[in-house]
């Protein structure tokens, strides 16, 4: 059982120097308000980018290696309707994989959406919709 941690937090922390080099962030996003059954209420990883004022753009992404799957989405006007993070239930932990990740839920110019990661990554995400500039 050790000797899968080890390799599975060998793999996260692979992905995260990635992730860092390319300044992106590791997160599940799904639509909270979709009918039940549609595939829009599962939640789906991928990579989070900022691109000034064009907002948030989710690249869908596959595997521990983050391999892109899909056309990137960019969700814009973004506002937080809760910005206390809640931790996931066991129902999410059935497509959220990663450990210690909890959720806040956003406001778009389209629908809410649900932004699932770690809680400093949750942080930086605020901090950017709040007009706090990212550290370079």
């Amino acid at each position: 059982m050790a000797l899968l941690w080890f390799f599975q937090a060998r793999r996260e922390g692979k992905a995260a120097a990635k992730l860092d080099a390319q300044g992106g962030i590791l997160v599940y996003v799904r639509y909270p308000d979709s009918r039940p059954g549609s595939l829009s209420g599962i939640w789906n990883m991928g990579v989070v980018t900022f691109d000034g004022t064009e907002g948030m753009k989710f690249q869908p992404a596959v595997y521990d290696t983050l391999e892109p799957s899909g056309r990137p989405t960019t969700f814009s006007g973004l506002a937080a309707v809760i910005t206390e993070p809640r931790k996931i239930g066991q129902k999410d932990h059935k497509y959220i994989t990663h450990q210690g990740f909890q959720a806040i839920r956003l406001t778009t110019d389209k629908e809410d959406i649900e932004v699932a990661a770690r809680p400093t990554s949750l942080r930086r995400i605020l901090d950017v919709i709040a007009g706090t500039p990212e550290p370079k």
